[in-house]
């Protein structure tokens, strides 16, 4: 019989125990699961992004009463404005024919075009504004909820994972690693 020494031989023989130790002590922590600390800090994750979702849906449906509120002004706004430029029209025409007739200045006649040009003016912006409005709406909002609405659901999952505890078949490979 002849034997080979091996350089190293206890050396490796140990990194190999090393290694066996390791691998039994993350199949423990596979068996035992979570703890305790780490499902109550989960489940208190869950109840806090469901109050922050909640909030959140409150917001929205404050902003969608603003923007309701804010639109109906525009709109009453729109009303007057046209009403406004209604008028100068009629003024500019009332004032364009006793000016070509020599009742009235010139003058009289630009400050009707005038009050025109501000009331055609005061439309335009009123309906831009409202537009605006529209296109932003409670767009902010909606954004916020759905965030919220999404790092509820990653909370909730990962709440299920930890009760869930570990696969077995996560459990038995790491059992086949320390018999192979």
């Amino acid at each position: 019989m002849l034997f080979r020494s091996v350089p190293d031989l206890d050396s490796k023989i140990a990194g190999k125990e090393a290694e066996v130790r390791e691998t039994e002590a993350q199949l423990n922590l596979l068996k035992t699961g979570a703890r305790q600390e780490e499902l109550d800090d989960s489940r208190e994750r869950v109840q806090r992004t469901t109050e922050w979702r909640d909030l959140a849906k409150s917001d929205l449906k404050r902003s969608r009463g603003s923007l309701e509120d804010s639109l109906a002004r525009l709109d009453q706004k729109i009303v007057e404005a046209e009403a406004s430029l209604k008028q100068a029209i009629e003024d500019v025409r009332r004032w364009g024919d006793l000016s070509r007739r020599k009742v009235v200045s010139e003058q009289q006649l630009h400050e009707a075009q005038t009050v025109y040009k501000k009331a055609k003016a005061q439309l335009a912006q009123v309906h831009s504004e409202k537009a605006a409005l529209e296109n932003v709406g409670t767009l902010e909002a909606e954004q916020e909820l759905a965030r919220r609405e999404k790092e509820l659901e990653e909370a909730k999952a990962a709440l299920t994972l930890l009760e869930a505890g570990s696969r077995q078949e996560e459990i038995e490979a790491s059992a086949a690693s320390i018999s192979s």
